[in-house]
């Protein structure tokens, strides 16, 4: 990116001109003419083009000049050399990085239309130059971000007519620079070298949405991840000659996605544009589907509301249908998503609509046709007598092709496993058996909730279903299943009653030599707390004597007079990489009480590390939680000295007349965490600000007091870490020997094994 488009933080600058974050406070401190900072989401930054200018004004003294560099080279040479230059194999990663920290502010402020409004800039960015530069014009020179917004509805009323809301005017001053730090963003974006526009637009999409899905939480439900696209997409095989649809099409994944599946395999046809139809459930996410479509470059007129009048009376065939419908829907009403309903095999019960949305595809199905369904497990064994019959029927018309189950924590939303039902037009000849696949065993685990589907997992089970074959791993198993079997497994459709995967075979030497290594493991852990127990015992009788004598006048402060308080950064400067690699960071969910748990510590990338510098942690530093849950705290030792703490927490430092044990007893104190409530805010959840943790009011007792405070409790805890520390590996030693001990029944083989 050139430098003219690049602003740096003041870290940025001291590794660029190779010097110390000290020397570039000396020089703004010193220097009148050093260039300006502003304030972007929390974050000071510069001018690249300013500072480079700058730079170029001080020379580097000829002791400080390295091998390579010359005399008379600037700190503005150095700074040039080093500024990197973004790679096309990057380039969409780090655009949407550069894109996702505005929206991220934008969304954080609570502003609703974020994401829609953002999809709309891309598109009018690249497919409407003309008035993506008076947009530009009137929110980055002008200041005019409702003259912007009008310029975007005027665009393209028609298209958008079901979005004129997202173009309100903008009274929220907060909400206005953030809105034109986000038009600033999409105007800075450059795809690179990647050729076309076209594929850049819509990997940047998907990975916005992507973004925006992973960090709402639970609140992203209505997005189905890529790697299940994809895998459905493989197992449906749309070709360009057919018609697709999705009844209930969340964001537009399945459609997009069919759009280029088909295009890879027409040769990177960027003309190819399939018949796609689909139904959203609601006008937000009709917005939000409408706008994918575009910015894939796909028609959008056969993407309509759910219960549409003009879609009353249609009855038209389908040669795809894929779809993930939303689980165990209660007091639904299906004629109000996609019409009145004609139930083939019998109306479903109210209780549920999972039968409902599989008996829609199936009668949606054009003769060859097929269909993908991702549902819940349990709609393939419940015992509920409808849904039972409905399922038997669906079996013995051989409307059922395959059921696929796969691995829980896919979702963003729900941990839960899934099952894909492959589905086919019920014709003479097709009801001789099902393919189950037992896939439950596939896919990696990114963070300490999420699992994902890699090219492996995908083309395995893709091959398992095009093969149609029997076959057993320790992650998948398949059969091919003859009705007769079915029915006398009373039509329970789950695949681990057909399919089993292998159980690899206890190697006996290793298990044993693995549980004699942890029995000695706890040996050692058990005499090292009795040797803390006796330490205890004889601290025990100092009790006494610390608590009845003469009680010490002390220090009487507030906590920032004797300790630096500091916030963790906003949650946009946090970039997780997921469990491994990078820098650790804190956060509440590592915070116990005065210790640390570290299962599942999240990380940021080096350059975003970088960046939050200010946030890394000392040795004898104290992390308390500042939202949620407040009253927890932990001490960080020398193997945590250079992590992170996150959002949600406060860094003590405290100066060297406090101790830093002492003052993580202090705050535990059942009256200090009393204080702490009374004075926290927030209506919903108890807030802590940095502000109100300095008035805190301590009273700081003589060294020899805060040592013998630290020794008796300070070997306590230690027993307990220790206690649990003997608790897990007995927890071990017993699931090492359990497979050893305790043999498999017969009957949780496969019957073809």
């Amino acid at each position: 990116m050139p430098t003219e488009e690049k602003r740096v933080s003041a870290a940025d600058i001291a590794r660029l001109a190779g010097v110390k974050l000290s020397a570039v406070s000396n020089w703004r401190r010193r220097h009148p003419d050093f260039p300006s900072a502003i304030v972007e989401n929390g974050r000071e930054t510069f001018a690249g083009i300013e500072v480079s200018a700058w730079l170029d004004r001080r020379k580097i003294a000829a002791g400080d000049l390295r091998p390579n560099e010359k005399h008379g080279m600037t700190y503005g040479d150095r700074f040039q050399r080093r500024i990197p230059t973004p790679t096309p194999v990057d380039t969409v990663a780090s655009q949407s990085q550069s894109l996702w920290r505005p929206l991220d502010h934008l969304r954080g402020l609570g502003v609703r239309r974020a994401l829609p409004l953002v999809l709309t800039m891309l598109w009018i960015r690249f497919y409407a130059p003309e008035a993506w530069a008076d947009v530009r014009l009137s929110a980055l020179v002008n200041g005019d971000l409702n003259r912007a917004l009008e310029r975007c509805l005027r665009i393209d009323e028609q298209a958008l007519s079901e979005s004129r809301r997202l173009f309100d005017p903008v009274h929220d001053a907060g909400e206005a620079r953030a809105l034109q730090q986000v038009i600033g963003a999409v105007d800075r974006i450059d795809p690179g070298d990647m050729s076309g526009n076209a594929a850049f637009v819509r990997l940047l999409t998907d990975e916005i949405i992507t973004r925006f899905a992973a960090t709402e939480g639970r609140a992203g439900d209505t997005l189905t991840p890529n790697f299940l696209v994809d895998l459905v997409m493989r197992l449906t095989d749309p070709t360009r000659d057919e018609k697709i649809y999705d009844p209930f099409c969340r964001l537009g994944e399945f459609l997009t996605g069919a759009a280029a599946y088909i295009r890879s395999t027409d040769g990177g046809n960027e003309a190819v544009h399939p018949t796609l139809c689909g139904f959203a459930s609601n006008l937000d996410v009709l917005t939000l589907s409408r706008l994918r479509l575009r910015l894939h470059g796909l028609p959008i007129g056969e993407l309509r509301l759910a219960g549409a009048p003009a879609e009353s009376n249609d009855r038209r065939l389908f040669d795809v249908i894929t779809t993930n419908p939303p689980f165990n829907v209660r007091n639904w009403a299906y004629e109000d998503l996609v019409g009145d309903e004609g139930w083939p095999y019998g109306p479903p019960p109210s209780s549920n609509a999972n039968f409902a949305w599989i008996q829609h595809a199936v009668a949606r199905l054009a003769p060859g046709g097929r269909a993908a369904i991702i549902m819940a497990n349990n709609a393939a064994s419940s015992e509920h007598g409808i849904e039972k019959a409905i399922r038997s029927s669906l079996v013995e018309d051989g409307a059922i092709d395959a059921l696929i189950s796969l691995p829980g924590k896919l979702f963003f939303s729900t941990s839960i496993p899934i099952m894909i039902w492959i589905l086919r037009r019920a014709e003479k000849n097709t009801g001789e058996d099902i393919l189950f696949v037992d896939a439950s065993g596939i896919g990696k685990m990114v963070d300490r909730t999420h699992k994902k589907l890699d090219e492996n997992d995908i083309r395995l089970v893709s091959k398992i279903f095009h093969d149609r074959s029997t076959a057993s791993s320790g992650s998948t198993a398949s059969r091919l299943v003859p009705i007769q079997e079915i029915r006398e497994k009373n039509y329970n459709l789950n695949p681990g009653r057909y399919a089993t995967r292998t159980t690899n075979k206890v190697d006996i030497k290793s298990t044993i030599d693995s549980a004699e290594r942890l029995h000695r493991d706890i040996l050692d852990q058990i005499t090292e707390s009795n040797r803390i127990r006796d330490h205890a015992n004889r601290t025990m009788v100092a009790v006494k004597e610390l608590v009845h004598a003469p009680r010490e006048p002390g220090q009487q402060a507030r906590l920032g007079d004797v300790c630096d308080v500091l916030a963790g950064p906003s949650g946009a400067a946090l970039r997780r990489t997921g469990p491994r690699g990078g820098v650790p960071v804190i956060k509440p969910k590592n915070i116990g009480e005065n210790r640390l748990v570290l299962d599942g510590v999240d990380h940021v990338d080096a350059d975003g590390a970088e960046q939050l510098s200010r946030y890394r942690l000392l040795a004898n530093d104290i992390v308390c939680t500042r939202t949620g849950e407040l009253g927890r705290q932990a001490l960080i030792t020398d193997n945590q000295a250079g992590w992170l703490f996150g959002t949600s927490c406060i860094r003590l430092r405290p100066t060297p007349v406090l101790s830093a044990h002492y003052l993580l007893y202090y705050i535990g104190h059942p009256a200090t965490r009393d204080w702490i409530l009374r004075h926290s805010g927030g209506s919903a959840i108890p807030t802590l600000t940095t502000s109100t943790l300095r008035e805190l009011p301590i009273r700081v007792p003589s060294r020899a007091t805060q040592d013998a405070v630290e020794d008796l409790l300070g070997t306590l805890d230690r027993e307990i870490a220790l206690h649990h520390k003997i608790e897990r590996s007995a927890t071990s030693l017993r699931d090492t020997l359990l497979p050893l001990v305790v043999p498999v029944a017969q009957d949780h083989l496969s019957p073809a094994d």
